[in-house]
């Protein structure tokens, strides 16, 4: 509709092109000061609820998150991470050859949740069970595999993923020997890929008690088992074998949240949503978990009174962060909508009138960090909800990160929802009214 309004200046514009200028100013003003009236409609409902959705597909995102951090909002938030490797290209063990170590080489993502300067303990243990299952099922945020308590290795450092490139781990010495005699005996177990998976299933990686950060490590082939030999000659030959991770199908992160104690102990299931004020005036959203944020507008249906002729040029929603919560988590960068029921499912994005997938704009406070906020154009939401002369009482939004963030991150929001008029979520409504 703001098309519309901008077509109607336009053409005013136009018809005025061949009088003097000083009269066609004269006569553009007379025609808007006596024909319409310009307002701004901002008294509307708008309720926040949090919801916890079920489950969230994590694998394909393209991060392997492992720790643990203190969230004040959301709890203490565990990430582990699962995984299988593929063979190495030279399978081939020369007769002179020697072991001389397994390292485990994984490569920084850029995600870090959590205080870094204390040490973090990585512990990689031998997986049990196949990362992916013989019906190949999906994997989600609540999905785990039984692995050996026993670790084949770990470390504890001050990491520094922002300036190092890789954490590297030894691995148990006994497994290097094992993969080595195998493929020196060119043993089916580390010469066929199905063989090797039914007998090394993969590898674990799961964050110590006291670790206070989550850390990220890419999900691709840059993540490998290297094992290390050498030849003995007059010049020492150093070679390599490398087993490298999987398909995008061969990983996956189980992630968990312990809320007691805290308001956000209450999301528990995908068809009840908390209310804003039984969550201290906040709304939430978090990747990696499936919290998500709904948006009622209980009161939109009494646009339908109006009386007067009128346009709704424009239609946008402010949403505020929390003050501070970006201490915690940097706030993310973009939001997205979906459609929802009474049920809190996920039915389709919202699109505008180009059939572009609506999404927010941070306008975000270098300075002074007070007035963050989000905008989103509800335009065509608005005006599609109002042609059919009746708006929903079940009516709602989900609000979310954009998928890949929330399979792959942990990044979240806390959002604002006291009542004060310079915290409140709000509604504008942009209209043109004809007399």
């Amino acid at each position: 509709m703001h098309k519309r309004f901008l077509s109607f200046i336009i053409l005013v514009l136009l018809f005025g092109c061949t009088f003097e200028d000083e009269y066609v100013e004269s006569s553009i003003d007379n025609f808007v000061k006596s024909q319409t009236r310009f307002a701004l409609l901002d008294t509307f409902s708008v309720e926040l609820e949090s919801i916890q959705i079920d489950s969230v597909e994590t694998s394909g995102s393209g991060n392997l998150l492992v720790g643990k951090y203190e969230d004040p909002d959301l709890g203490t938030v565990s990430a582990s991470a699962y995984f299988d490797l593929t063979l190495p290209s030279d399978l081939s063990i020369d007769d002179k050859e020697e072991y001389d170590s397994l390292v485990l080489v994984l490569p920084y993502a850029e995600l870090v949740y959590g205080d870094t300067m204390q040490a973090q303990n990585i512990v990689a243990s031998r997986l049990l069970e196949s990362v992916v299952d013989n019906d190949d099922n999906p994997v989600y945020n609540t999905t785990t595999r039984k692995y050996d308590l026993t670790p084949l290795g770990e470390i504890t450092i001050v990491s520094r993923p922002h300036k190092d490139d890789t954490l590297c781990i030894r691995i148990d010495d006994a497994l290097g020997l094992e993969f080595f005699t195998k493929l020196k005996d060119e043993d089916d177990e580390l010469t066929d890929s199905e063989d090797f998976l039914d007998y090394f299933k993969g590898l674990a990686l799961s964050g110590g008690e006291q670790n206070s950060a989550i850390l990220s490590f890419l999900a691709d082939t840059s993540l490998t088992l290297v094992m290390h030999t050498h030849i003995s000659a007059q010049m020492k030959e150093l070679k390599t074998r490398t087993f490298s991770l999987g398909t995008s199908s061969d990983y996956f992160n189980h992630v968990e949240a312990d809320r007691s104690e805290l308001p956000a102990q209450l999301l528990k299931t995908q068809r009840e949503a908390i209310p804003s004020f039984a969550t201290d005036d906040k709304a939430y959203i978090q990747g990696g978990m499936g919290v998500v944020a709904r948006i009622n507008f209980p009161t939109l249906g009494r646009l339908l009174e109006f009386d007067t002729k009128n346009m709704m040029y424009m239609a946008e929603l402010i949403l505020r962060p929390y003050p501070n919560s970006e201490d915690v988590v940097p706030l993310p960068e973009s939001l997205m909508l979906y459609y929802t029921d009474k049920y809190n499912n996920l039915i389709s994005e919202v699109t505008d009138e180009d059939s572009e997938t609506v999404t927010s704009e941070l306008y975000y406070d270098e300075y002074y960090k007070e007035n963050n906020y989000y905008s989103i154009n509800l335009t065509q939401f608005i005006y599609s909800e109002l042609s059919t002369g009746y708006v929903d009482e079940n009516l709602g939004l989900i609000l979310t990160i954009p998928d890949s963030d929330i399979e792959g991150t942990i990044d979240r929001l806390v959002i604002d929802a006291r009542s004060r008029s310079d915290y409140r979520p709000v509604l504008k409504l942009y209209y043109m009214f004809f007399e």
